[in-house]
């Protein structure tokens, strides 16, 4: 009986080391904007998440939910929100434009920014969201080339004989917040597996007066396998 004791005792410790690593696979690391504020805070928030939810809870924080927005349009596979907020940091609010759409059943990110007097949509109930109201904007976050957002503050890898950025591709979640009274973008694809055993991505960028990205923060984890909770059916 006392021997049958410490088998038990071993398996069990052998199945809380398991657990133990299964718990801490998907903690996020900051390989770059170590000595900046926002990413120091957004990094803490991540893991946070990661470690009680397995996935970033983007709503349930003041940092997102200090943007307000408005449902502008919504059916089975699409949603159109409007907010107002100086996403460009100039001192003057832009009405932003966040757009999701289906691919391959599962919601993608536009940003679209009206700012300097450009011609804005309405505001709801009178939104109609097309294709030319978009096309009225003065800035677009999301429709990166290629389909990807590289990541060119961090070296580069080798395949064979070619070297490639490391990048955020496929699938875009776009999440604007405000920190410090300054306003940041989330990019990130959290369907995005990583990269033959390497790590997968998520950025922290500002959005400039001149319409560029601004990369501040990069924080890579190994494997993490999204819950699908914003698959369409």
């Amino acid at each position: 009986m006392k021997h049958l004791r410490k088998g038990s005792g071993l398996v069990l410790g052998l199945l809380w080391l398991a657990i133990a690593d299964i718990a801490t696979a998907g903690d996020y690391t900051l390989v770059m904007g170590k000595a900046a504020a926002v990413c120091q805070h957004m990094l803490k928030l991540f893991n946070e998440d990661l470690k009680f939810f397995s996935e970033l809870q983007y709503g349930a924080h003041e940092e997102f939910a200090a943007i307000e927005w408005t449902l502008a349009n919504e059916d089975y596979c699409s949603r159109d929100q409007l907010a107002q907020f100086d996403i460009n940091n100039d001192g003057h609010d832009d009405t932003v434009l966040k757009s999701e759409g289906c691919l391959r059943g599962v919601l993608d990110d536009n940003l679209f920014i009206y700012d300097g007097g450009k011609q804005a949509p309405q505001l709801p109930p009178h939104f109609v969201f097309d294709a030319s109201v978009a096309k009225q904007a003065s800035g677009v976050i999301g429709q990166f080339p290629h389909g990807q957002y590289e990541l060119r503050k961090i070296p580069k890898f080798r395949e064979g004989t070619t070297e490639f950025y490391q990048h955020i591709g496929g699938l875009f979640r776009l999440n604007p917040f405000r920190f410090g009274g300054k306003y940041y973008v989330v990019i990130d694809n959290p369907y995005q597996q990583p990269y033959k055993g390497g790590r997968r991505y998520t950025a922290i960028a500002r959005y400039e007066t001149n319409g560029h990205l601004t990369d501040l923060c990069y924080f890579a984890t190994r494997t993490f396998i999204r819950r699908d909770a914003d698959v369409i059916n």
